[in-house]
């Protein structure tokens, strides 16, 4: 009899079956469910804001020796590491290079017993059941397209007023020149616009409730030639690129024997992969753990449920099924990190590493604690067309304002 430890409610406790198991993770499911719309309150609530604001404008008024000083400490040093991190190089924080198979818990790549047994206690999610959404799916470009033996990458798309703006045009245009065919699948109907996009192959959208999840799950189930692609990025439109040369990126982890990567590899809460650059391979694409995965993703709007579902599920999910992971950025070049390394060390990751892209919510000012300074510099001086981050967040501020009127 297998006995799992796991966290129940912030206390170790041991199972001695997978149903039992499974039920203790259906009841964490079931409170995690009640308690997010009170999370996402209290995140929004003048006092918690001031909080975080007088936090930030005091690390930020300190000298950067003393920010040093403080980088280990709990919480106020995230925000002293992401202000040194903005203000100085910091290539001595960082060790080895880019592009590594990883271990998401030491001996899982070995199917060791007592790794999968751990690997199994933090899986947040094992996936079930089937949902499909084929009949809430519309192709308006591209319907008999076949993508076996291709490069392909898949862009989810998501706008506030339901427009492709062109900074996700510049992407797509830019994964073709990367040598990818590309598929741009939508939560918005997009009819009037996809006959005008030279550089997407397929257009498509979905009339459902979901995240990204659910978008790159309509694909799969409007083209299903995608399972027979040579390589399978999943992607979206969460970030602002190409910052550098993504064709760099798919070099160098061409020479690394994994069966999906990752751009980044994060162990913020868990051993996860960031799921806004995502390249499977064949045997992935083949596998029936892939199969069971994205016939469970379903249309739940719940956005953190969505997160520990599916983000931070897929990869210790795959990897338990023998399946090799990889990533670009992984976590051996930074074990002293804390936080999610997109928001942490977004400058260095551009500019001593190579990664081709900023997210959307650091340049937006969305992670409260990161610092931004530079990032408008660190953009033009990579080529992008710094204009097209600006027209885009002047409409997005613009239609944030018009919800937070609306309701």
């Amino acid at each position: 009899m297998m006995i799992t430890r796991v966290q129940h409610f912030g206390k170790s406790i041991f199972v001695h079956d997978h149903s039992l198991l499974h039920i203790v993770k259906n009841t964490q499911g079931q409170f995690m469910s009640s308690i997010s719309p009170l999370k996402s309150w209290l995140k929004r609530t003048w006092f918690w804001i001031l909080i975080r604001r007088s936090a930030k404008g005091l690390v930020h008024a300190l000298p950067l020796s003393v920010c040093r000083a403080i980088k280990d400490m709990p919480w106020v040093g995230l925000i002293a590491s992401a202000r040194l991190m903005a203000h100085e190089p910091c290539a001595a924080w960082f060790s080895g290079v880019p592009g590594k198979q990883v271990d998401l818990v030491p001996g899982l790549n070995a199917q060791q017993p007592e790794a999968v047994a751990r690997a199994r206690a933090l899986l947040p999610y094992a996936p079930e059941g089937i949902c499909s959404i084929l009949g809430q799916c519309r192709v308006v470009k591209g319907q008999n397209a076949d993508f076996s033996g291709a490069r392909v990458a898949v862009v989810a798309h998501w706008d506030p007023d339901k427009k492709i703006d062109p900074f996700v045009d510049y992407y797509l245009s830019h994964l073709q020149q990367a040598g990818f065919r590309t598929i741009l699948t939508s939560s918005a109907p997009l009819e009037a616009a996809a006959e005008d996009m030279a550089h997407a192959d397929a257009v498509m959208f979905r009339m459902c409730d979901g995240y990204d999840f659910t978008s790159w799950k309509g694909a799969l189930e409007c083209f299903p030639s995608l399972r027979c692609a040579s390589e399978l990025v999943f992607t979206n439109d969460s970030i602002f690129a190409p910052l550098a040369d993504i064709g760099n990126v798919h070099a160098v982890m061409d020479n690394v024997s994994c069966d999906f990567w990752g751009l980044l590899e994060s162990r913020d809460q868990l051993p996860a992969m960031p799921s806004f650059y995502m390249c499977f391979r064949q045997k992935a694409l083949k596998h029936p753990c892939f199969t069971a995965f994205w016939d469970s993703v379903d249309v739940t709007s719940d956005k953190d449920m969505v997160v520990q579902k599916f983000e931070q599920s897929q990869a210790l999910w795959f990897a338990l099924h023998g399946l090799v992971p990889g990533a670009y950025i992984h976590w051996d070049m930074m074990p002293w990190l804390t936080g999610g390394p997109a928001y942490a060390c977004w400058k260095q990751l551009v500019q001593l590493f190579g990664v081709p892209c900023i997210k959307r919510a650091i340049v937006n000012g969305d992670v409260w604690w990161s610092d931004i300074s530079g990032w408008r510099e660190m953009v033009a001086q990579s080529g992008y067309p710094v204009g097209l981050i600006d027209r885009f967040l002047a409409r997005y501020r613009k239609a944030y304002a018009r919800k937070l009127q609306a309701d």
